[in-house]
């Protein structure tokens, strides 16, 4: 079995969702006010048809309890927000008169609405909820009622956990996360960030439920419940829980629900070249390789592909360990694009793993002058002058030139930035001097080959064997695809 130097990278499995969230959509009312919060009263007679679908249950009751919670919000409706303490005073009674309520009429489900909105007044969301759920148990119709509550809480704790994100408190920022779940799970956005969390965490499995529950909000009945431009960005984020489920269906080796998922992608974008290749690699997997042949043989005989394309196609076959069609796959790219770091490098690892020697000499060769401080592009090399040119001085050189780099630049990567694009990688200290300064240079190449500008950036070794993280702005170009590095002398 062979050695693979490294790996071809997967697409980006990240979504999270930028900014804060708006107020409640589910219904199409803004958040509630402080007075809409502390009034309580009947249901709205404009309730939409679903609320009406309904059971009826028990209708709400009037009566001394009822009134008297009432008085108590009435007042702290008055209040100014610097009275808080007197707010919260007034909050306590009206959860006293309604738990009186509970205890005299327990089957009159406005005690327990009124208990509920004076919880959430106190701020105490999942005590809200324990009451809001028993009073739609009695009266299903509160939930048109208490779904304002209960998206107002998931506003506010999603929001905490964006900032929380955002300020690097990742573990905070998922504890709200899932908070926000327990209380409200009507809508997509916490259940798509966790997904997007746990993949980078490399907890695939609660990924995969997460991406699973977000899809199953989205084409349920409370999509047709929002406003059109909340289901246009739904229906982009569906589209992106698909892929990203599918693709971890890949990584969890699930290839056979890998396969019928990609084919449901496929089904609705027939030219969907990433998930036509994925499906390939799927087929493979499963042992179903006549099939993914068959369609790789299709995607490579179109004529209207690019050199992303390419690319694409050849990440799907190298997963699928048909290394030498990869390799056939990343040449037309590489025809296109010369310059590419990373398909340049795939190319070459998949003509070692396809013991196609000849090519390889020809390649690695070229991939030393564009990867030159990255170990492994020296290992390929070597291996070309020892399996094709029986040359094995050569191949002596070219390891103890690999082996005796100062640093090496590596995990090479373009990444969503600040509403644009960067480039991350590394830089390790080898065998140079602790504070040495590198001077890069990066060069950007658009799909059809064009050169779109170069950015440049020093980076202060650290200790030996410790990788500095080095980031450059990429051009805003809707054509990037490349690049390639140099080390300035």
């Amino acid at each position: 079995m062979k050695f693979r130097f490294g790996m071809v990278g997967l697409l980006g499995l990240g979504l999270v969702l930028g900014g804060c969230a708006s107020g409640p959509a589910g219904n199409g009312a803004a958040a509630p006010s402080s007075e809409e919060l502390t009034m309580g009263g009947s249901i709205d007679d404009d309730m939409p048809d679903w609320v009406e679908a309904l059971p009826e249950g028990t209708e709400p009751v009037d009566n001394e309890y009822v009134a008297e919670a009432l008085l108590f919000q009435s007042q702290a409706a008055q209040l100014d927000e610097e009275e808080e303490e007197e707010f919260q005073r007034l909050m306590q009674r009206t959860l006293e008169s309604a738990q009186q309520g509970i205890e005299s009429y327990p089957d009159n489900p406005q005690h327990y609405f009124q208990a509920g909105e004076a919880y959430f007044g106190m701020g105490d969301y999942e005590a809200a909820a324990e009451m809001f759920d028993r009073a739609e148990e009695l009266y299903p119709r509160y939930i048109w009622e208490t779904l304002l509550y209960r998206e107002t809480a998931w506003v506010e704790i999603f929001n905490e956990g964006i900032d929380m994100l955002e300020a690097g408190d990742r573990d905070g920022a998922v504890a709200n996360f899932e908070r926000a779940n327990e209380l409200y799970d009507y809508r997509p956005e916490v259940m798509l960030n966790l997904a997007s969390i746990y993949a980078e965490e490399a907890r695939y499995e609660d990924a995969i439920e997460q991406y699973a529950r977000a899809i199953e909000v989205i084409d349920s009945e409370w999509f047709d419940r929002v406003d059109e431009e909340t289901q246009e960005v739904w229906s982009e984020n569906r589209q992106i829980a698909v892929q990203n489920r599918a693709q971890l269906f890949l990584v969890t080796e699930r290839y056979e629900e890998a396969a019928r998922e990609y084919e449901a992608i496929i089904e609705e974008d027939p030219d969907n070249l990433q998930a036509l290749s994925s499906l390939a690699a799927a087929l493979v997997a499963s042992g179903q390789s006549d099939r993914a042949e068959s369609l790789f043989e299709d995607l490579l005989a179109r004529d209207d592909l690019n050199a992303v394309d390419y690319f694409t196609i050849g990440v799907g076959l190298y997963q699928a360990d048909s290394f030498a069609e990869a390799a056939t796959a990343f040449r037309e790219a590489w025809e296109r694009v010369p310059e590419h770091r990373d398909n340049i490098f795939n190319l070459s690892q998949s003509l070692y793993l396809a013991e196609d020697y000849e090519q390889l000499h020809e390649f690695a060769t070229r991939l030393v002058e564009i990867d030159s401080h990255n170990p492994i592009a020296y290992q390929l090399q070597a291996q070309a002058y020892l399996q094709h040119a029986d040359d094995e001085a050569a191949g002596l050189a070219a390891y103890e030139q690999g082996e005796t780099l100062p640093f090496s630049v590596t995990q090479l990567e373009i990444v969503p930035a600040d509403g644009g694009t960067a480039l991350v990688g590394f830089v390790t200290n080898l065998a140079g001097q602790a504070g040495q300064t590198v001077d890069l240079r990066l060069h950007f190449f658009d799909y059809e080959g064009a050169a779109l500008g170069t950015e440049e950036v020093s980076v202060q070794l650290e200790g030996e064997a410790e990788p500095v993280q080095f980031t450059v702005r990429a051009p805003d170009d809707p054509g990037l695809f490349g690049f390639r590095y140099e080390v300035v002398d």
